[in-house]
């Protein structure tokens, strides 16, 4: 495992105790404080076991191991995570996946969320806390072997039904699976980036999603190189600032202030120094 500094831009690589994890396919991550906490399952353990694994690194430990929790309440490939209002783990749809659920971390236990309308798995989950929402953006579903393009909304306090909002124009932008999306605390936008398109190739895109005009558009800036996020690689810093891992060791850092992304070599060194 590796840990990277963005103040002091050095690389740390810590040793992790796996356990009976043999791999991390169909497995997604959310940090959380000072864990890691990973969910999912693999397809060849798909019949061996009732829910997904959900497990934690606390990486405060000097020699830090995954501790398993409570298993999910159903099976969760590459499923969409989500920390909401820092104590629930929303978990969403997975291959072949409608059911959701979330976590709670303080009461311990699982609860399950009103289901997806269709299968998405590798989708992009925002939340909304100051309206009490989440969206789910883009995802791949096996039911329509394509990614999706309208956006679903629920609403954390009603928990009734997954509301589909679509667009008038350049809906096709949002069709993407593992890109990963933010909300600055104070905006009234949500941004998608990279990801996996239709035609299974990796974008350079940054889309802009306008709440309040319920609008679409390509932002006016590119990502520097392509990429995709496959394990859904991200940090909150601090609700302003925050940080991507994609899936060839470049960390992009996103601030509110001024809408600059840097590339990070993962060996510590600036592969860019701005957008």
């Amino acid at each position: 495992m590796k840990i990277f500094d963005l103040e002091e831009e050095i690389c740390l690589e810590i040793k992790i105790i796996l356990r009976v994890l043999k791999s991390l396919d169909g497995i997604s991550q959310i940090p959380i404080l000072n864990s890691l906490f990973l969910c999912g399952i693999s397809e060849e353990n798909m019949n061996n076991t009732v829910g997904a694994f959900l497990s934690y690194i606390d990486l405060t430990k000097s020699n830090p191991s995954i501790e398993f929790l409570v298993n999910s309440i159903f099976p969760h490939i590459y499923p969409s995570l989500l920390s909401y209002k820092k104590d629930l783990i929303i978990v969403v749809g997975g291959k072949e996946q409608i059911e959701c659920e979330y976590y709670s971390i303080s009461d311990k236990r699982w609860k399950a969320l009103p289901d997806l309308n269709e299968d998405r798995y590798k989708g992009c989950l925002i939340g909304d806390e100051k309206n009490n929402c989440i969206y789910l953006f883009g995802g791949y579903s096996q039911l329509n072997n394509c990614n999706m393009e309208f956006i679903l909304k629920l609403n954390m306090l009603k928990m009734e039904r997954w509301e589909e909002i679509h667009l008038k124009n350049n809906e096709n932008l949002l069709a993407r699976n593992f890109s990963v999306g933010i909300k600055f605390e104070s905006s009234n936008k949500i941004y998608i980036f990279g990801g996996f398109n239709n035609d299974f190739k990796e974008t350079d895109d940054i889309v802009e999603y306008n709440i309040k005009d319920n609008s679409v558009s390509k932002y006016n800036e590119n990502m520097r190189k392509l990429c995709s996020f496959s394990m859904q690689g991200y940090s909150d810093l601090n609700k302003n600032h925050f940080a991507f891992y994609d899936n060839n060791n470049y960390i992009h850092t996103i601030t509110e202030n001024d809408f600059r992304i840097n590339l990070i070599l993962f060996d510590g060194s600036p592969k860019d120094k701005s957008l």
